[in-house]
């Protein structure tokens, strides 16, 4: 959606396909840019019955175009074929994945159906694609979305009890393993016994989050943790942090942290990220084994006075550097206008 928000599309028909409960307003979204939206059943639950429906609406298609973090993306991959479907791109987010012996499984089946391969970083490329030819093509954002704001910042700080002094410690991400949340905890935990006017304010939700709110509670500092859940204004809750950490076991190249730089938020991320993250220099990686206590260290002990400052810097780094969504559209458009034209 980053993309297609930004992208002509007037010479294409394109559809959205998959298995989830999206909300109202992506969905008027989609049907105001005139892009069809298709749901059809779970993957996990129904593998076989979801190959039928898929291949089924696959059959009027000239390209599919796979969001995966493995090689399971053969499961589509397979329904495209059987429907006919030439060109089959396979785009990768991460440099890992939750399912590697299932992602072994497949790789034989999946190096052989996919005709192009994109990700999002070259770490990312190799570890799926292996030495076939990819095309990197960073994750982007709308830059301008995430610019700070004051006013925001005052709005969501209000709704959540959190004082002018208060230093908020913010996350964005989905609650499940790979995001680290038990690792996060520990951090405001020490850092919260030090800093004793502290926030943490997580933004998302996911299959972790009741074991997440019960080891808060454990550590008895449930009145001090804020769990906000999905929000489709992230950019005002960035607004509203004043610092960010994303101590994640794996990742590729996540939009939180580019969004986050957006916003002139000073970064604290796990060494395990992709490098390239970094495009400003409010980042800063740290290792997971040298423990929470090493993370308190480093993380600001007081509050950033000077975000419109870092705010406007970052976004121009991050623009000349080819993670603004137009720039990232534009590539997009040229690959399918490119791939179909040489069919």
């Amino acid at each position: 959606m980053n993309c297609l928000r930004q992208m002509d599309i007037s010479e294409f028909k394109i559809s959205i396909v998959s298995g989830n409960i999206p909300e109202n307003d992506l969905l008027d979204e989609c049907k105001d840019k005139g892009i069809e939206y298709i749901r059809i059943c779970g993957r996990n639950r129904l593998p076989i019955k979801y190959m039928y429906q898929l291949k089924t609406v696959l059959k009027s298609y000239d390209i599919i175009h796979i969001h995966s973090n493995s090689a399971t993306a053969a499961i589509e991959l397979i329904a495209a074929k059987l429907a006919g479907v030439k060109l089959r791109i396979v785009q990768n987010h991460t440099e890992k994945c939750n399912h590697y012996i299932a992602s072994c499984f497949f790789k034989p089946i999946f190096s052989k159906l996919y005709t192009h391969g994109i990700a999002c970083s070259q770490k990312a490329g190799d570890w799926l694609f292996n030495d076939k030819n990819y095309q990197i093509l960073n994750n982007s954002i709308d830059t301008e979305k995430y610019r700070f704001n004051g006013e925001s910042r005052k709005r969501i700080r209000h709704q959540y009890g959190i004082d002018n002094n208060c230093i908020c410690i913010g996350h964005v991400g989905k609650i499940y393993q790979p995001k680290n949340h038990k690792f996060l905890i520990d951090i405001f935990k020490d850092y919260h016994d030090f800093i004793h006017n502290s926030k943490l304010l997580l933004v998302g939700d996911g299959i972790m989050r009741e074991e997440i709110e019960q080891y808060v509670e454990e550590l008895g500092i449930n009145d001090d943790v804020i769990f906000a859940g999905m929000k489709s204004n992230v950019n005002e809750y960035l607004s509203a942090f004043d610092m960010f950490a994303f101590p994640s076991l794996w990742e590729g190249m996540p939009l939180s942290v580019l969004e986050a730089q957006a916003s002139g938020l000073p970064c604290f991320i796990s060494n395990t990220i992709d490098k390239d993250i970094i495009v400003t220099d409010i980042v800063t990686m740290l290792p997971l084994d040298k423990g929470t206590r090493f993370w308190v260290e480093k993380l600001p002990k007081k509050i950033e006075k000077n975000r419109e400052k870092y705010s406007d810097e970052s976004i121009l780094q991050l623009k000349a550097n080819n993670y603004d969504s137009k720039v990232c559209a534009n590539i997009l458009k040229n690959l399918y206008s490119e791939i179909t034209n040489k069919r």
